[in-house]
């Protein structure tokens, strides 16, 4: 409950970081950092983190909502579900 009040606080740029930083816990979770290129977690948030800053920010439309949804769903993703599914919110940062 604690993170859910933290992360209505938080900018676009703090919950983009974060989203980042839970894709590679999971991808380190089900084993998949290596298979992706990445040597380790850090190394994975750093090449994430560096992408997220070459991206035009969404300024306005940026949604939260759709943010926490998805770093909760990425949470929650199983192993078995990482290769073909994520949370359609994922793809709705900036909603048009």
């Amino acid at each position: 409950m604690l993170i859910l009040l933290l992360m209505a606080c938080q900018s676009e740029e703090a919950l983009r970081a974060d989203f980042n930083a839970v894709q590679c816990q999971t991808l380190e979770r089900c084993d998949d950092l290596q298979a992706l290129g990445y040597s380790d977690v850090d190394d994975c948030i750093s090449r994430l983190d560096a992408a997220t800053e070459a991206e035009e920010p969404c300024g306005k439309n940026f949604s939260v909502d759709n943010a926490k949804v998805c770093i909760e769903g990425w949470e929650a993703l199983t192993c078995e579900v990482l290769a073909t599914e994520q949370p359609a919110e994922c793809q709705a940062f900036c909603p048009e």
